[in-house]
């Protein structure tokens, strides 16, 4: 192929994969995905452009959604688009400069786990809907200043594989357009080199594994995390509030942040439970980039892990909630974490602790990239 030519088609079993250099709005798939901010505003770029041709029923719908994190995937009417549905998915914190030409070196991490999971989201989506294409941008680029060739090798790596353990037919397209005109066709090349390489790779089973962002992380391997033992960058990057009747699990979690290169403080044996509780635990959590609550029928019993929770929403810090019971929430503890989604730890098996890793993974990204 010449880099002129305006496109290209890649088969992956019973499914293809086009490249098209154009305009996203053109096409007629049953699905259309566009990138967007949290709490899917719909400004700037492809998401403004979407609102302006398929109509306010778009941002409408949309709104209803406004606790969208990153890496989720909205799914939204098209309003007067030819398409059925809009994924808008959730790639960016919130609306910032375009900064061209970079190299994966110049950004490390940044947004190479959320494109993967919200690509990878997409897809199994599209499947569960019993529908059959899906147009997508270069999500990542743009506002979400991701390296060119880092999204070129998410993007490739995460639909072949998925294509290749379907057997449906899956008409993909991905619109190459450079709306902020500062790259040339040339820079694109990326795209069509790493679709070879694994296109190839898999139509001939050089990888037997399934696609699950959740378990095999392998997809994500060329995320580098910034060095969090590093002195004067952070002291820890993870508070665990608790109760001490969950200990065992508690160390189980220990464990794996251990295996992940996470630091974190932990009050595992009631040392900071005397006459400077209060000053230690307040210092603790302001130190932390995130509040790990293990959610037990203890632990929301316990008014010390109450006040933990209260102190963290005080500070702005973000909670993830990890369920180890079915205990209904303490209503305190409740108020303070509304419209939280939580991480299932009911069984302290690989997949569940993976599944934590990841969500600690993807916060610690987006506070290294903030």
């Amino acid at each position: 192929m010449t880099i002129m030519e305006n496109s290209r088609t890649y088969h992956i079993n019973n499914s293809t994969v086009k490249l098209i250099f154009g305009d996203i709005l053109t096409s007629t798939t049953d699905v259309l995905v566009i990138s967007g901010s949290v709490g899917v505003p719909m400004i700037g770029g492809l998401p403004e452009l979407t609102l302006s041709t398929g109509g306010e029923c778009i941002l409408t719908d949309a709104a209803k959604h406004s606790d969208a994190k990153l890496g989720d995937v909205v799914v939204t009417t098209a309003g007067n688009l030819p398409h059925k549905y809009i994924f808008q998915a959730v790639t960016v914190t919130n609306w910032t400069e375009v900064r061209p030409h970079l190299q994966s070196s110049n950004v490390i991490e940044i947004y190479e786990y959320i494109v993967g999971h919200a690509i990878a989201k997409s897809m199994r989506l599209l499947s569960a809907m019993e529908l059959n294409s899906i147009a997508l941008p270069c999500l990542g680029l743009g506002m979400g200043n991701m390296p060119l060739d880092a999204v070129a090798k998410i993007t490739a790596e995460t639909i072949c594989r998925f294509l290749s353990r379907t057997n449906k037919s899956i008409e993909v397209e991905i619109y190459i357009l450079d709306s902020y005109n500062i790259y040339s066709k040339l820079n694109y090349l990326p795209f069509f080199e790493w679709f070879a390489v694994y296109a190839n790779m898999y139509i001939n089973n050089q990888d037997s594994k399934d696609l699950d962002p959740d378990t095999h992380t392998d997809i994500f391997k060329d995320v580098i995390l910034p060095d969090i033992t590093k002195p004067g960058l952070y002291k820890h990057t993870i508070f665990i509030s608790y109760s001490r009747k969950d200990t065992e699990q508690a160390r189980g979690v220990c464990d794996m942040l251990n295996k992940a290169g996470i630091s974190y403080w932990i009050d595992i044996n009631g040392v900071y439970s005397g006459a400077n509780f209060k000053e230690e635990i307040v210092k603790a959590i302001n130190s932390a980039d995130i509040v790990l609550f293990l959610s037990s029928e203890a632990s929301n019993n316990s008014s010390n892990v109450a006040k933990e929770i209260s102190i963290a929403d005080k500070y702005g810090k973000i909670i993830i909630p990890a369920r180890l019971d079915d205990s209904p929430m303490n209503p305190k503890i409740d108020y303070d974490l509304a419209g939280i989604d939580f991480v299932d730890l009911l069984t302290f098996d690989e997949k569940n602790l993976a599944r934590l890793k990841n969500a600690i993974l993807a916060h610690v990204a987006m506070k290294s990239a903030s």
